[in-house]
C-alpha cells in the first residue's frame, strides 16, 4: 500500500486528482490493474481517496497473490505500463 496527501476536494486540483485514481485503479482497464494484475505479480489492485473538507490521503494497493514475490510487485514497473495517452486510457 503507498498513500499520498491530497488536497480537499474543494480544491482546483481535486477534479484532476480523482480522474488520475481512476485511470491508475480502475478493474479491468486501470494501469495497476493491467501491470500487477496481468502480469501476475498482484491478485488484485485498488484504491481511493478520502474526498473530504479537509486535505486527505490518496492510497492505491495490490495484493501479492499466494506464494507471491512482495519484492517484483513493489518495483517499480516499466514505462509500458504508462506510455498509453490518458485518452486511450480512459477511452
Amino acid at each position: 500500500m503507498a498513500a499520498y496527501h491530497v488536497p480537499s476536494v474543494n480544491h482546483a486540483d481535486s477534479a484532476a486528482l480523482c480522474v488520475l485514481f481512476d485511470v491508475l485503479t480502475d478493474t479491468p482497464s486501470g494501469r495497476l490493474h493491467k501491470a500487477l494484475v496481468e502480469t501476475q505479480l498482484a491478485a488484485a489492485t485498488g484504491g481511493g481517496s478520502d474526498g473530504l473538507r479537509d486535505a486527505g490521503l490518496a492510497n492505491v494497493i495490490a495484493v501479492v497473490p499466494t506464494g507471491g514475490d512482495a519484492t517484483k510487485t513493489e518495483a517499480p514497473p516499466s514505462r509500458s505500463w504508462y506510455s498509453t495517452s490518458l485518452a486511450e486510457a480512459v477511452g
